[in-house]
């Protein structure tokens, strides 16, 4: 799917999503996309808190507490939300 198509396909789907959430989201799946499996597990395995950890492998804070809480990657952590 071509980004315009998914821009349009995510502003239909949610009338309240603006383009900068939009934006937003398409940034957090791309940096989501750049992890391995084996780097979800070390975030998810790993003692280091959010700030350090999301600067060592360049993703935000937020996506280290979404794979430590199961939102995301659940498929390769096993933890359900």
């Amino acid at each position: 799917m071509s980004v315009p198509t998914l821009i349009y396909y995510l502003k239909t789907k949610s009338k309240s999503m603006s383009l900068t959430d939009v934006i937003e989201y398409l940034n957090k799946k791309k940096l989501e996309l750049n992890l391995k499996s084996n780097d979800v597990l070390e975030i998810f395995n790993s003692n280091i808190g959010h700030t350090k950890i999301s600067r060592i492998y360049n993703i935000s804070r937020n996506t280290v507490m979404s794979i430590r809480s199961g939102k995301t990657w659940s498929s390769i952590t096993g933890k359900k939300q």
